[in-house]
């Protein structure tokens, strides 16, 4: 019986020691022209091997070295698609009862391409095969179900690939982009259990900066796919703006500028795909940490934290919040069919004490500008997808409070003074009866404003200012005015003097009464145009002027005709002259 155990022994270890010399001395490149045919044959373009190999290590080991795919053969000189390296390891066992168990597939650095074409059909650069070879076909050989059932392997790892995507409709919101230095790991590769999966790779980064994984369940190679507790995670801290504009042209508009930070997260707790498109998508988003900034802006977003939901059409951002401007932004936002152009969003937006010249482009030397701290709550609604979109068709109403505010580079008050002293008489009294409280808040170069607080309509991406107070030292301001989305401000309004100014002007010089309201105000008439930071503000002194000269000479022509017709009693200068000019 020993005998015989020893014997046996003895010829598995020189049968498999045949097997393994078999292997290690077996030359496959042989048979490369032919694999080289049935791979061209396979895929529709000309295909180079550098070579081949038949290995050991633990099992069976199918090795290739240099695969490229080429456009055509005259000339082939730059391929389209490479591999540099793929090994297939077999167990022994099964194969020698004409089974096939994959333990492992790995592929180093294959580089591909994805392109979208004019017609809108996505095919991988190079790919091109036979009619009729995508279709699954009606009915197969009894072996093929359970061929397709007893599929499997192990694993399959991809170290270090690189695959581009390219849209030629000129249609598509992202134009190209490539993924670069992916490493991907399957597990349990199979169309009975759910496929494990997880990958690394670089998007819009010189390094790796987006890692994902979950589960994947496959029933048939046709589908439909399952995928199961996905998650993914994004650093923007190393994305580059100039590749995100190359991906996606609408970006280059966006005045982006670098550093991006953050940590972007994403779940899908269960997400079905079919030939009929994407199933009823539930998932959750994260942001944490986030920086941005705008060329437009002064100040940067930082510190924002985001949380969204996404259920079935609907886009839910449930919080957002970020430091800007020294003060806070906090918003919330519903939108419906949110990847419709025809999608409808409510936002709800509340900042707090923004400090205004931390936002403002620098102004021009020397222009005045808007300074203090803005707050402001507003609730609204837009249509769209795009800025032109939303802009054009917002809609809402706000509350907004400005504190300690401040105009720099211009003394309104002294600007209205230095226009009225063209009326006769306003100089002298100016300079011989101003009180010096008055005198030395003239010589500064700054205009202090008492608090704002004001409602604002917003209409079709306008916002109307129905009735606004502007208070400071010597004068308040009361008027409507509009203002845009883009900066542009239009405000028409009264400029008060306040009740000692008014009681000097109208003391010292008596025309000065035909401007002043029926509370013995001094009232001129002012305009405010131009942008926040480059402010042109105008009082309408062709106003003042007409009105002084004309109701002066109105009081002329009239006593000259009263002592003309010498008229007295109930029957003044304007009663005639009014009939005059019937």
């Amino acid at each position: 019986m020993k005998k015989f155990f020893l014997v046996l022994l003895v010829s598995v270890a020189l049968t498999a020691a045949g097997i393994g010399v078999f292997i290690v001395t077996f030359d496959l490149n042989r048979f490369k022209p032919q694999i080289t045919l049935a791979v061209e044959k396979a895929i529709g373009s000309p295909v180079k091997i550098e070579s081949l190999k038949l290995g050991w290590s633990g099992g069976v080991v199918f090795g290739l070295n240099k695969l490229a795919v080429y456009a055509g053969r005259q000339p082939m000189d730059k391929s389209i698609a490479t591999l540099d390296r793929a090994n297939v390891h077999l167990k022994l066992g099964p194969l020698l009862r004409k089974k096939l168990e994959v333990v492992s597939v790995t592929l180093v650095r294959p580089r591909l391409n994805i392109v979208k074409d004019e017609n809108g059909l996505v095919r991988v650069n190079g790919i091109h095969p036979p009619p009729g070879a995508a279709q699954a076909p009606k009915a197969g050989p009894p072996g093929r179900a359970s061929l397709v059932q007893s599929f499997s392997v192990g694993a399959l790892r991809i170290e270090n690939g690189e695959i581009g995507y390219l849209d030629r409709t000129g249609q598509g919101a992202l134009k190209r982009i490539a993924v670069k230095d992916l490493d991907v790991t399957v597990k349990n590769l199979s169309f009975i259990n759910p496929v494990d999966f997880e990958a690394k790779f670089s998007l819009l980064s010189s390094s790796q900066n987006m890692s994902l994984k979950g589960r994947l369940l496959v029933p048939s190679p046709q589908g439909p796919y399952t995928l199961q507790d996905f998650e993914l995670k994004n650093d923007l801290s190393s994305i580059r703006i100039s590749e995100l504009s190359d991906a996606v042209p609408s970006m280059k508009n966006s005045g982006l500028v670098e550093p991006i930070r953050g940590v972007l997260e994403v779940s899908i707790g269960r997400l079905a795909v079919s030939s009929g498109g994407l199933g009823d998508l539930n998932a959750a988003l994260a942001l944490k940490g986030g920086h941005f900034q705008v060329r437009s802006l002064r100040s940067a977003f930082e510190g924002v934290t985001l949380q969204a939901d996404i259920h079935k059409n609907d886009l839910n951002l449930r919080k957002f919040s970020a430091g800007f401007a020294k003060g806070t932004l906090e918003a919330q936002a519903l939108s419906r069919n949110y990847v419709s152009a025809a999608s409808q969003t409510r936002v709800g937006i509340k900042a707090d004490r923004w400090e205004l010249e931390a936002i403002l482009p620098t102004p021009k030397p020397g222009r005045p500008q808007l300074h203090g701290n803005l707050s402001m709550v507003f609730n609204g609604d837009a249509q769209g997808l795009s800025w032109s979109s939303i802009s054009n068709t917002l809609n809402g109403r706000g509350r907004v409070i400005l504190t300690d505010g401040l105009v720099v580079n211009l003394n309104l008050l002294k600007m209205v003074f230095d226009r009225l002293s063209k009326v006769p008489g306003v100089s002298d009294a100016l300079n011989n009866d101003l009180p010096p409280g008055y005198r030395e808040r003239l010589s500064k170069s700054y205009t202090v404003l008492e608090p704002l607080d004001f409602n604002v309509d917003i209409v079709n991406g306008e916002f109307l200012f129905p009735e606004l107070r502007i208070s400071s030292m010597g004068f308040q301001m009361a008027g409507t005015g509009r203002a845009s989305l883009a900066g542009a401000v239009d405000f028409q309004a009264a400029l008060f003097l306040d009740p000692e100014l008014s009681r000097i002007l109208l003391s010292s010089v008596p025309n000065m009464q035909y401007v002043a309201n029926s509370q013995g105000l001094v009232a001129i008439p002012v305009r405010v145009t131009g942008t926040v930071q480059n402010l042109s503000v105008e009082p309408d002194m062709d106003f003042i002027l007409q009105k002084v000269l004309f109701e002066k000479g109105q009081e002329l022509v009239g006593k000259v005709l009263e002592k003309a017709l010498n008229k007295t009693g109930e029957t003044t200068h304007k009663n005639i002259l009014g009939k005059l000019l019937q």
